[in-house]
């Protein structure tokens, strides 16, 4: 599942956070040849790893990581 964080944090802070929660995403780097192409504010999540009635807990915690106080 590719996500798209409507956050001036960095793809590096938003990885950080999710680990810290024991939430693996992953970067999109792969995914482009041009890094100047590639947005800054997009994981990929392995959505078929996480059981259905997990995902909107999972959801909502990286939505709390995310914000800025």
């Amino acid at each position: 599942l590719l996500i798209t964080v409507n956050s001036p944090l960095s793809q590096k802070e938003l990885l950080a956070r999710a680990e810290e929660k024991e939430i693996r995403l992953y970067s999109t780097d792969a995914l482009y040849m041009n890094k100047a192409l590639q947005p800054k504010n997009q994981l990929l999540l392995g959505f078929p790893t996480i059981p259905q009635s997990d995902f909107e807990k999972i959801m909502v915690t990286l939505k709390n990581v995310w914000e800025l106080t």
